[in-house]
């Protein structure tokens, strides 16, 4: 059964640590992620599929980026911090050390939370040369 807001979702450095007895799903980590100021992020699409074959889709225009609450290392003592790896808003707004993307906030984008928009989301990849 899948859940939903991060609930299930485990990093691990050792593929023993998987449990066998219930259906799971397993992926390898990207650990040299693309960041914005040092945070993980991933984006959320809302995508309407309206043939398979042949394939046309239509992606909504309002989708946006989620945004872990602290910068990403991949340094092992890190790996059981939700707050650096997951992007999910469920789980960094519940940061007990309140971090927030500073760089953000300030330039309007990131009022609270952990959500910026795709619009802003691509300005930011320009000024970093990355289209």
């Amino acid at each position: 059964v899948g859940s939903s807001r991060g609930r299930g979702i485990f990093v691990f450095n050792d593929i023993g640590a998987v449990s066998y007895s219930e259906v799971v799903i397993v992926q390898r980590y990207v650990d040299r992620p693309l960041l914005l100021d040092g945070y993980k992020f991933d984006l959320r699409l809302y995508v309407l599929v309206t043939s398979m074959e042949p394939l046309e889709a239509f992606t909504h225009r309002q989708g946006f980026a989620r945004l872990s609450s602290e910068r990403y290392t991949n340094d092992s003592d890190s790996i059981s911090n939700r707050y650096i790896h997951l992007t999910n808003s469920s789980i960094n707004r519940h940061n007990p050390n309140g971090i927030q993307q500073e760089s953000m906030q300030k330039d309007g984008a990131l009022p609270g939370g952990s959500k910026i928009s795709l619009e802003y989301l691509e300005k930011r990849l320009k000024e970093m040369n990355i289209e």
